[in-house]
C-alpha cells in the first residue's frame, strides 16, 4: 500500500488474518502481528515488483530483498 493507513484499518485486518488462521487450526498461534517496510532506495535496482490478482493491494517479487532494507514499524495484537 502507497501512503500511510489507519490503525483502524490495521488492526482490522489483523483481526481478520488472526480469525482465518484460527480456523485453519493452526497450533500455537500467536495473537501478535509485525508490520514492516520496505526501504526502496535500499534494495537493487534489479528487483521488480508485480502486482498480486489475488489481493488488490498485494505485491509479490521473485527475487530476495535485502534484510537492510526491511524495517519493522509496529506490531499489533489481534482482538478476539
Amino acid at each position: 500500500m502507497k501512503g500511510s493507513v489507519s490503525t483502524d484499518a490495521m488492526q482490522e485486518l489483523v483481526n481478520e488474518l488472526y480469525q482465518q488462521a484460527k480456523g485453519k487450526g493452526y497450533e500455537n498461534l500467536s495473537p501478535k502481528y509485525s508490520l514492516f517496510t520496505i526501504s526502496l532506495d535500499k534494495i537493487d535496482d534489479n528487483v521488480c515488483f508485480y502486482g498480486d490478482i489475488n489481493e488488490a493491494e498485494g505485491l509479490f517479487i521473485t527475487s530476495p530483498i535485502s534484510p537492510q532494507a526491511i524495517v519493522k514499524v509496529d506490531s499489533i495484537i489481534a482482538q478476539d
